[in-house]
């Protein structure tokens, strides 16, 4: 499973929690491309350890890198859930997040630290940097979901922390139900995934968003 959506929008504890219930290994794969000052972990080593991470039975992975990795995760991937939270909530959760982090330092992945500098200064800082992937992310994300490649992957759409809430309590702890290759049939239970791309605009034989949750929207 491979869990997308822009910085504050709750991927690695999305991606932890639904990890824990089934029983499967989770990766945060901002652990593996940052190294010690934040130096990038180069492409091929980053792919392989991508690749060595996904030859495990089932696994749950937040973020892919596409720009260093391409659709490797997503094509290995039998499930994409597409945090399509509004901004507001994810520069909220951002800001809690971070400001707690460099005013005490906290250390991150390899010791790194964020700093007021990385937060708010410059084009590649973190907020800016939300704020323009947010811009145009809907649609690049759809069209790239369109790719013959990408046609086998179920996607589930979740726009706003409630829902998000919903959906995650469909999918049974280990305790209470099998693991198996493919997502138990209850998370199919309320529409709230479809086998297929539920998109603004929807390809030829899918869902549409509407149909992604059946219980309404709380725009929270």
């Amino acid at each position: 499973m491979s869990i997308q959506g822009i910085s504050g929008s709750g991927k690695t504890t999305l991606g932890a929690a639904v990890a824990a219930r089934l029983g499967v290994a989770h990766l945060e794969t901002d652990a593996l491309v940052h190294g010690p000052d934040w130096t990038e972990t180069p492409d091929a080593d980053l792919r392989a350890a991508i690749e060595e991470f996904m030859r495990a039975d089932g696994w749950v992975i937040d973020s892919d890198y596409r720009r260093k990795l391409g659709t490797l995760v997503l094509e290995r991937a039998d499930t994409v859930v597409w945090l399509d939270l509004p901004l507001h909530v994810c520069l909220r959760r951002l800001w809690g997040r971070t400001i707690p982090r460099i005013r005490h330092q906290q250390p991150l992945w390899n010791d790194n630290r964020e700093s007021w500098r990385s937060a708010f200064w410059g084009w590649e800082s973190l907020f800016v940097y939300a704020i323009r992937k947010h811009v145009g992310h809907r649609r690049r994300f759809t069209e790239l979901l369109a790719r013959p490649e990408l046609g086998h992957l179920r996607v589930v759409r979740l726009r706003s922390p409630a829902e998000v809430e919903r959906w995650l309590r469909t999918i049974p702890a280990k305790a209470e139900a099998p693991i198996a290759a493919d997502p138990p049939d209850e998370m199919y239970a309320r529409g709230e995934i479809v086998r297929g791309t539920p998109l603004d605009d929807p390809l030829p034989g899918t869902a549409t968003s509407e149909e992604i949750v059946s219980e309404g929207r709380d725009e929270d």
